[in-house]
């Protein structure tokens, strides 16, 4: 793990303490992460709430709930058919608090904005590396 001592401003501390802490960091992690990597993705492509909705064959207030972090409720199958619409994968695993501090400190706008599989140069690599 690459995690800094002190560059996670005491949350490791906070979340060693209660579980109510560590069950509401958890839940807030994925409510405002996928809230904005789809709400990103949906404008990234310029798509109205409506037309990702009738794409995927859901009704646009899943959309809504999706993109708002107000709403913890989110569909793992909808976010499936969002996935595979905007041709990304989706992961769903249990995980180390300590793992998810990690990827929560080394969040940025290139983590957020997921390519497809056509544009995602590392694939393509590996897929050279294998016809090798």
């Amino acid at each position: 793990m690459s995690l800094l001592p002190n560059k996670n401003n005491g949350l490791a501390e906070k979340l060693l303490k209660t579980k109510t802490f560590r069950d509401s960091f958890v839940s807030s992690r994925i409510t405002e992460t996928v809230a904005l990597q789809v709400r990103v993705l949906r404008q990234e492509r310029g798509l109205s709430r409506g037309e990702l909705a009738v794409a995927i064959d859901e009704p646009e207030r899943s959309i809504w709930m999706l993109e708002n972090p107000i709403c913890g409720e989110k569909s793992i199958l909808t976010l499936k058919k969002v996935a595979s619409f905007f041709d990304v994968g989706l992961v769903v695993r249990l995980e180390k608090y300590s793992d998810i501090l990690d990827w929560v400190s080394r969040i940025d706008s290139e983590s957020i904005l997921v390519p497809s599989a056509d544009q995602d140069i590392e694939l393509r690599q590996a897929a050279s590396a294998d016809g090798v």
